[in-house]
């Protein structure tokens, strides 16, 4: 082979490996809701395709985070579905640090997700929340849009109090065989969800719905939204 011929074959393979690994960009049909109720407003601090969201388990993800100087806010399930719960390998929750929660410390606790509910919807895609506080769900509940699932937290590598909030499709062909993989992280994929986004009722999708990778404050004109759940 010639060396033309070895650069087209170099440039081929590298062109493969980056096609291969590049998230699916084919949304889900399911439709979402922002998971919180509609007097509950949170601030998109980290959306898809930047920092950690770059890699191929987050990269549709959104993180959502209520004002600091706020009580951290009920988590709600965006769809139906059954739930199953993550946190220490040894079992119990994971800490929920004591720093302000502007800027907390971090650790690997639950593979560095923290406090997580998985709630399994059809097709193998379920909706991931991260972080959490504590868990007001138990495993294997069957849950409806709008059911409460946990309290907004810090733990994991969070770094800051927030909600980080995907899409996750796993492998399989069928309920016995996706219920078998829950515990992997599956692959994050863009989704479509329906929130309050400057006073409008809109549907956003992750794939194109964007904000600035910064805390609360940190930079001007950071996206406000709230949910569509009745408050209680």
């Amino acid at each position: 082979m010639n060396f033309e011929s070895k650069l087209i074959a170099s440039v081929f393979l590298i062109i493969s490996i980056s096609v291969s690994a590049s998230p699916d960009a084919t949304p889900t049909k399911i439709k979402f809701i922002l998971p919180f109720d509609s007097k509950t407003e949170v601030v998109c601090t980290h959306a898809s395709g930047v920092g950690s969201h770059s890699w191929p388990n987050a990269f549709y993800a959104l993180d959502l985070a209520t004002d600091y100087n706020l009580p951290a806010s009920k988590v709600r399930a965006a769809a139906d579905g059954k739930v199953f719960l993550f946190s220490k390998k040894s079992g119990g929750l994971c800490s929920e640090p004591t720093d302000p929660p502007s800027k907390t410390k971090t650790d690997d606790c639950g593979n560095s997700w923290g406090n997580q509910v998985k709630v399994l919807h059809a097709d193998g895609y379920y909706s991931f929340y991260v972080h959490l506080k504590d868990f007001l769900v138990k495993e294997g509940q069957m849950v409806k849009a709008g059911d409460i699932l946990g309290t907004e937290g810090a733990t994991g590598m969070a770094a800051h109090r927030h909600l980080h909030w995907s899409v996750q499709k796993l492998p399989g062909k069928n309920q016995k065989e996706w219920e078998a993989h829950i515990s992997w992280d599956g692959k994050s994929v863009p989704f479509e969800f329906e929130a309050v986004l400057n006073g409008k009722k809109q549907t956003l999708n992750t794939a194109t719905f964007q904000c600035p990778h910064a805390n609360i404050g940190q930079v001007p004109n950071q996206p406000r939204l709230r949910g569509l759940f009745p408050h209680p």
